[in-house]
């Protein structure tokens, strides 16, 4: 994306170059010399143009919580790509949880509610007491006991709690 030099010098100045020098001072005392090192071929001003453009968009709060990470995860200093991430995490750890808009129900919406949650509890009690296929195997059994398996019937006497059960 083209930009003019109007939209240039603002996306730089976002942030104020004291805080870059603040942002470069911290990492010279965490790093020393592998932050000095990095910039050593590079006009120290360029370098820290690049830095302050390239954190447009962050707070002062994304970018010291990310230096803070840097001191307590980082063996060696970020590159502005590196950085730049890490803000982004910060920021997004600043952001609140969307929460979902309160809804009050009117009193027939909560009786209806109320009444499908009523079916749902006795569909799946109906559901957890319904042994109607044990008690088809133990017909099955009655009626031709080489029809079933010996470990079927045994589950089916289990499932309804038969004294069988135990035989």
């Amino acid at each position: 994306m083209e930009m003019n030099e109007e939209q240039s010098l603002m996306y730089r100045q976002n942030i104020i170059p004291q805080a870059i020098d603040r942002l470069f001072l911290r990492m010279a005392s965490l790093y020393g010399k592998h932050w000095i090192d990095m910039w050593a071929d590079i006009p120290m001003d360029a370098v820290k143009e690049e830095w302050q453009g390239g954190l447009y968009g962050f707070s002062l709060k994304d970018i010291g919580d990310a230096i803070t990470y840097c001191a307590d995860h980082n063996k060696f200093p970020p590159t502005l790509p590196e950085f730049r991430d890490l803000c982004r995490d910060m920021k997004r750890k600043h952001q609140p949880a969307h929460q979902a808009l309160p809804r009050k129900f009117t009193a027939e919406e909560m009786e209806a509610n109320q009444q499908k949650l009523k079916q749902a509890f006795r569909s799946v009690k109906n559901r957890n007491t319904n042994r109607d296929w044990a008690h088809k195997i133990i017909e099955q059994h009655q009626a031709d006991p080489r029809s079933v398996q010996d470990i079927a019937l045994r589950f089916a006497h289990e499932a309804i709690g038969s004294q069988e059960a135990a035989a």
